[in-house]
């Protein structure tokens, strides 16, 4: 099987010492068999120290019966042996790390940094269009391009109250759109400092690796269930620490 570590070094000899005991399951060498999960923790761990990206690739043998291996079926076992290893300080499970085959390691290429096109600016409902992986093609909300206009609420609703946008509304409602968190924060973000600064906020975060549209439409805004948090991430590009 082929296995992916997220992180900002070139890692060719797995070492366990460099490991925490805090983490999900105590001192280990973390690796998922899911490419896109490792390359999200190589920006995120890049975001933090500021350094570029880097998601090892190894090889391990389809044949687990020699491992260590525990299965989880249920969330509150999962929550129990998290909490086990956690207090122990150890894995959960073992392999041996030399039985791991480097095959390579590649660094992120920026490939969506840098590709703000700042014109295109905020869409009435608060989502960059400046940013948006359409806009290739889109030339932004009023171009009559976004693929979203024929459903959109927010767009005709704020043509009707003759503002250009959401958050130059008097009223804060959660129509359309805004029903939805990351354009909701937008919107609040753009209220309280200005369009502006949503701007720049935005163009400096996307410099610092945080990813609007990764997968799809999702991307580094979408992991947020807090409207707060979420506009302090935009402001400052950092995740508060639990």
């Amino acid at each position: 099987m082929i296995l992916f570590h997220g992180t900002t070094e070139i890692i060719e000899k797995p070492n366990v010492s460099f490991s925490k005991s805090y983490l999900d399951f105590g001192k280990g060498f973390y690796l998922t068999t899911y490419q896109k999960q490792a390359e999200k923790w190589a920006l995120r761990k890049a975001l933090r120290k500021q350094k570029s990206a880097i998601v090892n690739v190894y090889e391990l043998s389809d044949d687990l019966e020699k491992y260590n291996v525990l299965q989880f079926r249920h969330q509150c076992h999962l929550d129990k042996i998290k909490k086990e290893c956690k207090d122990k300080g150890t894995a959960f499970s073992k392999c041996h790390l030399e039985e791991l085959k480097t095959i390579c390691s590649y660094k992120l290429m920026e490939k969506e940094k840098d590709h703000m096109k700042r014109e295109l600016g905020i869409a009435r409902c608060g989502l960059a269009c400046c940013l948006c992986s359409e806009n290739a093609t889109c030339n932004g909300c009023d171009s009559g391009e976004c693929p979203d206009k024929d459903w959109c609420e927010n767009r005709p609703c704020s043509i009707s109250k003759k503002v250009e946008h959401c958050y130059e509304c008097n009223e804060k409602c959660r129509k359309g759109l805004l029903g939805k968190i990351k354009p909701y924060a937008f919107t609040e973000f753009a209220r309280r400092y200005g369009k502006d600064f949503l701007l720049d906020c935005l163009e400096r975060n996307e410099k610092n690796g945080v990813i609007y549209h990764r997968d799809g439409i999702n991307g580094d805004y979408d992991e947020f269930d807090d409207i707060e948090t979420l506009i302090e991430f935009i402001r400052t590009g950092s995740k508060l620490e639990n």
